[in-house]
């Protein structure tokens, strides 16, 4: 049984035929299986730590989880993450107090076939419960919603992440947060481009690769959803929406893409199109040094990134350039950064195009400052988020 809103919206893809087609078109990468691992610890000691060395180095609960999934696939010891992968560990005497309640932590784990073997990836997950009080004589009580947080690159900004969820939870909304990308989404990756040769053939490579880890992203959300909703069926019902900050904000459309029909709204937050560009021109690169481009014979010129440019696009269609347009019809927010430099600004305006124009809050200032000063748009933030549940006609259940 769906809602009201998503069936009319269901109604109005079928009856256009333009972006319910372009989802069945969609292909999406292929993963030997996956699964969910609970986790077996506080919450709150989940702090993450970015792997140093070539290859992670594995522990009693990595060996856990990957025994949970090889039971399903029949595997033998995986390819583990290698250098630049992003995992959690707990860690004595830290604590992250926002997530000292959480009703529910979780791991997805999946594996997809390499030349290599059986090569494992997981993102990690908590369920946060509304702490809104029931008020009687009120059409909505207690939960309106569930909001699924996709965070920036390595889970930050955490305060900030942690300031908007506890004002989310108190306006009603049932939160998951995904605490990181998938672990493999800032693995170490180096393309070599010879302008020499075929762009479609590289770019094929390049596409593949990046939006391979846009598309563990979709998966893993989909995976957190179907398991807080198998919890709590009484939340079926209830608006569905993303919030996607920086690099979350980058594979939002993604994430929606492989299930467009079930979510009613999106949020995005300092975020932008095309993985490839992003990647190059991103002020954060070398931070972040998930991906090192050579060039030969030289650096190409204008035309030449150009050309490449545009054939990655060609091969690309899972990446947000393209699965944005999937969110045209659907009730957005965003607030863009008209100096940002981490997600070029200039991609979060080509977002804004794809996404069909829709309400954006433009701050005068880097990406840094979006969200130092995220906290004074909370309020237009939640009257969003109340508007889509007004619009999808929940009338809540009790916490």
């Amino acid at each position: 049984m769906i809602s009201i809103a998503r069936a009319w919206a269901l109604i109005f893809l079928i009856a256009t035929g333009a972006c319910l087609a372009r989802h069945d078109e969609l292909v999406w990468p292929d993963r030997l299986g996956s699964t969910i691992v609970d986790l077996g610890i506080d919450p709150a000691r989940l702090m993450g730590g970015r792997v140093s060395g070539t290859q992670v180095v594995v522990n009693d609960d990595d060996r856990a989880q990957w025994r949970a999934l090889a039971e399903l696939i029949d595997a033998d010891e995986p390819r583990w993450e290698r250098f630049g992968s992003f995992l959690f560990r707990p860690l004595d005497g830290v604590i992250r107090p926002a997530l000292s309640d959480a009703q529910d932590a979780f791991v997805y784990v999946s594996a997809e076939q390499t030349e290599d073997g059986a090569q494992i990836q997981r993102t990690w997950f908590t369920v946060q419960d509304s702490t809104a009080e029931p008020v009687e004589g009120e059409v909505v009580v207690g939960v309106v919603g569930v909001v699924i947080v996709l965070p920036g690159m390595f889970g930050t900004p955490v305060g900030v992440i942690d300031q908007l969820v506890t004002a989310m939870r108190e306006d009603g909304w049932v939160v998951i947060i995904m605490l990181a990308h998938p672990t493999r989404f800032t693995e170490r990756v180096r393309f070599q481009i010879d302008l020499g040769g075929d762009p479609d053939a590289q770019a094929q490579i390049v596409a593949d690769e990046l939006t391979g880890r846009a598309a563990e992203c979709a998966f893993a959300a989909k995976a957190a959803f179907d398991r807080v909703l198998e919890r709590r069926p009484e939340l079926f019902d209830l608006p569905r929406v993303a919030v996607g900050m920086s690099g979350g904000a980058m594979v939002l459309p993604t994430v929606v893409a492989l299930e467009p029909e079930e979510y009613d709204g999106a949020v995005f937050i300092a975020g932008g199109v095309n993985f490839w560009r992003i990647n190059l021109d991103s002020n954060y690169a070398d931070w972040i040094g998930a991906v090192d481009v050579e060039w030969s014979p030289a650096a190409p010129t204008p035309e030449q990134r150009r050309v490449f440019d545009q054939a990655y696009l060609r091969h690309a269609p899972l990446d947000s350039f393209h699965t944005a347009s999937l969110l045209a019809d659907m009730p957005t927010l965003m607030i863009h950064g008209t100096l940002d430099r981490a997600v070029p600004a200039e991609l979060g305006d080509e977002l804004w195009n794809k996404l069909g124009n829709p309400e954006r809050i433009e701050v005068e200032a880097g990406h840094e400052l979006v969200f130092w000063t995220l906290e004074t748009q909370h309020e237009k933030i939640l009257a969003y988020l109340r508007s889509i549940a007004e619009h999808v006609g929940g009338v809540g259940v009790e916490p």
